[in-house]
Parts: C-alpha cells; structure tokens; sequence
C-alpha cells in the first residue's frame, strides 16, 4: 500500500499532486531524498516523486530494468560513462537503458518524477 496522498479516480486513474504528496526519507544509492510513491509494483513498473537537495548525489550505479526521469522543477547533472554529460531542467526527460553506471547531481533544489520497470523480486503485480 503506497503512502501517498493521492485521488484515486472511477476507470482506473490516480491524480496526483507533488504539493499533496506524503515525502519521506529514503536512501537511494548512499544519497538520502524525499520520496513519495505514486505506485510500486502495478503493472510491473513503480513510479515516485523523488526531491533533491543542492549538491546532493546519487553514487555510481546501474539498474537491472529501465528508468525514465521527469524533471518537474530545479536541474539535475547526469554523468554516464560513454556518454556525453548533459543537464536535465524543468520539463525534461531522459531514459536510461539497463546495466549502464551513472551519476546524478542535483545542482539546485529538483523535483522528480522518477519511473521504471520493477526489478524487485515479489513487487511486480498486475
């Protein structure tokens, strides 16, 4: 059960608001943020708000499924291995294919809107 304030709507939609959102601490690859699940395991895919501080990093890692970031507010700094370094700013998104290492850096105050395949054993339900 997700802990999130969210309107659950007839046919099967949820609206969701950052501002009405429930955040709690949690600690992605070393870094800790604010998260706010949307949904974790329907359809086999999990979404959340994710909000970072100035300066915060998530380390070098790699995901097992794919991964695709929003930006809603703020800009994030990602660095890949192979790749060209790039900045993500309101309104943008980047996808990232399985199994590459990667760094993120919240150069200012950034909201998130983060998705991906469940890649936790037991969590995927459709």
């Amino acid at each position: 059960m997700s802990i999130a304030v969210k309107t659950e709507m007839k046919g099967g939609i949820r609206h969701c608001r950052p501002q009405d959102m429930t955040f709690q601490d949690v600690d992605v690859y070393g870094c800790v943020m604010a998260k706010a699940p949307i949904f974790e395991g329907d359809h086999a895919v999990r979404s959340a708000y994710f909000r970072m501080k100035t300066g915060d990093v998530i380390a070098k890692h790699r995901h097992r499924k794919w991964v695709q970031v929003m930006v809603i507010s703020g800009h994030i700094r990602v660095e890949q291995k192979g790749a060209d370094l790039f900045f993500a700013g309101p309104g943008e998104l980047y996808f990232l294919e399985p199994g590459f290492d990667h760094v993120e850096t919240a150069m200012e105050e950034t909201l998130l809107v983060v998705t991906q395949g469940e890649d936790r054993p037991g969590w995927a339900r459709d």
